[in-house]
């Protein structure tokens, strides 16, 4: 740094920028009339602001991934076979997602921005499915991170039913589309993927 500082003090060297694109940057130096001899190496990495990713995600929330059935209810001592239509409920599902990372801020390979996804396949009890939140993308190694709300279409009995007998008089030719409504809902979800940092990286090896 010193020797920067009083080369730069006389007009020996001219300092200038120029711009650097992502590779390898050599560092030569010479004197007057010799060979430039390299003396250090630098590897310029730039990451870009947008991304896609596949991965894997879980999402949880109170009972909302419904599913209605029909299915045979076995017999009991006091009961003859049955067959219903049956709402369930779980509060956890795990699926795959392709999703689409917008940077808003970087600090080197790390970068923080929002994501916006959806599901590769119709998980059980949810529809019409979109996943949006915040993300976190590591680009050396392809990582990313989200962190957000599922929002999807539910099926459920109509009326706040969860179970219809259709052994009853005038239940006879009902059907699942029958008697299901649809209806807003929201749970939260973690997803944890690769990006397509991976192909850059890989790329430059």
């Amino acid at each position: 740094v010193d020797v920067v500082t009083r080369l730069a003090a006389t007009d020996a060297v001219a300092f200038g920028t120029f711009p650097v694109h992502s590779g390898r940057l050599n560092l030569a130096l010479s004197a007057a009339g010799e060979e430039p001899r390299v003396h250090a190496e630098f590897e310029v990495r730039d990451s870009p602001w947008v991304a896609v990713a596949v991965g894997g995600f879980v999402s949880i929330c109170g009972d909302c991934f419904l599913s209605v059935d029909e299915v045979d209810v076995p017999a009991t001592a006091a009961a003859p076979t049955r067959r219903v239509i049956r709402q369930s409920a779980t509060s956890f599902v795990a699926d795959a997602a392709v999703s689409l990372h917008v940077s808003i801020a970087a600090f080197g390979d790390h970068h923080l921005g929002v994501m916006l996804g959806y599901p590769l396949a119709t998980s059980a009890g949810s529809n019409a499915t979109i996943l949006a939140g915040l993300s976190y993308r590591f680009a050396l190694i392809g990582l990313q991170v989200g962190l957000g709300v599922q929002v999807f279409e539910s099926r459920r009995i109509r009326d706040r039913q969860t179970e219809i007998d259709l052994g009853v008089p005038g239940n006879e030719g009902l059907r699942v589309p029958d008697v299901v409504q649809t209806e807003p809902s929201v749970a939260a979800f973690l997803m944890v993927g690769l990006s397509s940092d991976l192909i850059f990286t890989l790329s430059r090896m």
